[in-house]
């Protein structure tokens, strides 16, 4: 169902100005400009931290010399700490407007979105000096690679989606680009969207809890040359690689706005035992995932589907993972009654290990298309 838009918190000791802010803007905003000294945050990081954080709260220029209080000499206060200590007329906090669009009667997530409500990164009006292709950056002090795919007419002025793929154990990510990004570089026809997939560090698709902040790294580089809309981020994988994107969901839910990936678990070990972070959250499933593994462990992703719709406020399904019968096409959960702006869904399919399960009498997957309309909701 669609989700209503939620009422905004307002802190009543001081009038509202300026745009709304999110609490999640602001979360970011505080994890990428952590409290440090100084001399030990590179200058390019600080201005860039710095440009965020006036975008997102409209402030002037003057904020930025707000310091701490005792026992904060040589450091700097994140931008949540600076706005509130700065005693400016601040401000109106809500969570993010909830998508438009809703499901439709199949049990998909309708398509919207659009530039409404866009959140413009520090690239957009720029020049871009990256290009179509491989990409290497360095990222603790070796030399990682990713491929970007931007849409045809590239313009710097308009912020588009942003959408992260990764690769399974054994692919690369050569392979996620010649497979359009889980086909999902196909269905955008309106050519709003820019893809990147990162390469494993050994290029092969096996991942660990150290490539989150890989993705943090491409991200910050991504946003600082491209105009990215930052209220629309997104990560899809397979296997491992959706491994990757519930990663993400458990550790970037204030930088992601959602994830929708195929037969994935908490194989990075970078989920928590609680989830405190909501997050809009799609999922598929094959009867085969498991491979023997009891589906009651906490990695599985039978497990963690079910610990999101929990942290997402949904109603519990309990039929949510049983699996149809041989011969018998596919189910999807829609989660009822979740935080605004925090659908969910879980999709469960009879047959082995794959990110294109056929229904019984159909010639396509309805996975790839599923997962799609679930992101372009918002």
């Amino acid at each position: 169902m669609r989700a209503g838009r939620s009422e905004a918190v307002e802190l009543a000791s001081r009038p509202a100005v300026g745009p709304w802010v999110s609490v999640e803007r602001l979360a970011r905003a505080e994890r990428l400009e952590a409290v440090e000294p100084l001399s030990r945050q590179p200058e390019a990081r600080l201005g860039l931290a710095d440009a965020r954080a006036r975008r997102a709260a409209a402030l002037p220029q003057g904020v930025d010399s707000v310091q701490g209080g005792p026992g904060m000499a040589g450091h700097r206060l994140a931008p949540a700490a600076r706005l509130l200590r700065s005693g400016l007329p601040l401000c109106r906090v809500g969570p993010r407007p909830a998508p438009e669009g809703g499901t439709t009667a199949g049990g998909s997530a309708g398509a919207s979105g659009g530039e409404s409500g866009a959140e413009q990164s520090p690239g957009c009006g720029e020049e871009p000096t990256l290009q179509n292709g491989t990409i290497n950056i360095t990222y603790e002090n070796a030399s990682r690679n990713y491929i970007l795919r931007l849409p045809d007419g590239y313009d710097n002025s308009h912020p588009y989606r942003l959408v992260f793929a990764y690769a399974e154990s054994g692919a690369s990510a050569s392979q996620v680009a010649s497979r359009d990004y889980f086909r999902m570089a196909g269905y955008d026809g309106s050519e709003d969207t820019v893809f990147v997939a990162p390469d494993a560090a050994n290029g092969a698709g096996s991942w660990s809890n150290s490539d989150v902040g890989f993705t943090d790294a491409i991200l910050e580089e991504l946003e600082n040359d491209l105009c990215i809309d930052t209220t629309r981020i997104f990560a899809t994988g397979f296997s491992f690689g959706g491994g990757m994107a519930m990663a993400i969901a458990c550790t970037r839910a204030d930088v992601f706005r959602a994830v929708a990936f195929f037969s994935g678990a908490d194989l990075t070990g970078s989920c928590p035992s609680t989830l405190t972070t909501p997050i809009a959250y799609y999922a598929s499933q094959a009867s085969e995932d498991a491979n023997g593994m009891d589906i009651t462990n906490p990695m599985t992703g039978e497990m963690k589907q079910a610990q999101f719709a929990a942290v997402n406020g949904c109603t519990a399904e309990p039929n949510s993972t049983n699996f149809p019968g041989a011969g018998q096409p596919h189910t999807c959960t829609i989660y009822q009654n979740c935080s605004s702006g925090h659908p969910t869904e879980y999709c469960v399919f009879n047959g082995p290990h794959g990110w294109e399960p056929v229904d019984p009498g159909e010639n396509t997957s309805w996975d790839p298309p599923e997962a799609w309309k679930f992101i372009t909701q918002f």
